[in-house]
């Protein structure tokens, strides 16, 4: 089953997570369950229900973002295979500053 976590549900609707299991609790959609992480995971469908226009596109480049911080840059090859992009600049275009992005996070929380 296709799924998506809560954080980018709430980019998705464009809302806060306040608003979004304030839909859940007044029954606009159903209630999520949770992954081993206990992170919430929504199912594509409830969100179009609540008004997310869910794309091909968006769906590709969402997969693409989570493949690139779990492969790294070291598995930039991989990802330019998985992604079937015409070049690996186009990839590392795309996907490097992913990773950039996690490190940086990492820096400021140690």
């Amino acid at each position: 089953m296709n799924v998506i976590k809560t954080a980018m549900a709430v980019r998705l609707l464009g809302t806060t997570y306040h608003r979004l299991f304030g839909s859940v609790r007044y029954g606009k959609i159903p209630a999520p369950s949770k992954d081993s992480s206990g992170d919430y995971l929504w199912r594509p469908r409830d969100l179009a229900d609540a008004g997310v226009k869910l794309c091909m596109h968006q769906l590709r480049k969402g997969f693409g973002c989570r493949a690139a911080k779990i492969l790294g840059k070291s598995g930039a090859a991989m990802l330019h295979e998985l992604m079937r992009h015409s070049s690996m600049q186009v990839t590392m275009d795309f996907y490097a500053n992913v990773d950039d992005a996690l490190q940086d996070a990492i820096v400021r929380l140690t």
